[in-house]
């Protein structure tokens, strides 16, 4: 084990105005990397990003608000660097609205793209020509809000890049 743990950079994004960056501790990191597990395992936690867009005034006036939660699969990575990303982008809150994109990848690029994608998006509006899959927490007792939200958007990062939103 390192005697001092090494520091990485956070990989750049395009973030709007408008957004509250509650943490962000995304790196440049990737998970198959030649640093030993234990020294670098804190860049791939349960919670590394977690945006919001919109505040409770913009809710009291009937405008939505948004989310974008990033971790990596919990426990995972000290057992062999195993694990993903795992990317949720919805309008609302952890236990009821409308999620746009569930999505897990092992390449720090591909998270950067979806992120910045869904920013651009959500930042300008243009979120709303979309549909994503609604859900509510509750109504399913004891599931966490993941635990049933896949793949809910199938296909939509090609419905974007059709109509050159990338």
């Amino acid at each position: 084990m390192l005697e001092t743990q090494p520091e990485f950079n956070l990989k750049p994004l395009k973030i709007y105005g408008g957004w509250h960056i509650h943490f962000n501790h995304f790196s440049n990191l990737e998970p198959d990397n030649d640093y030993p597990k234990e020294d670098v395992c804190l860049c791939f936690t349960e919670d590394i990003s977690y945006f919001t867009y919109g505040d409770e005034r913009s809710k009291k006036c009937g405008m939505p608000s948004y989310f974008i939660d990033l971790g990596f699969t919990e426990g995972l990575y000290l057992n062999g660097k195993k694990g993903f990303f795992q990317l949720v982008v919805a309008q609302g809150d952890f236990i009821k609205g409308i999620v746009y994109e569930y999505f897990i990848s092992r390449s720090t690029d591909e998270i950067q793209d979806k992120i910045n994608t869904y920013i651009q998006l959500i930042s300008t509006g243009k979120i709303t020509k979309y549909k994503g899959l609604t859900f509510d927490g509750e109504a399913i007792e004891g599931f966490a809000y993941n635990d049933f939200l896949f793949s809910a958007t199938e296909g939509i990062k090609e419905r974007f890049h059709r109509e050159r939103y990338f």
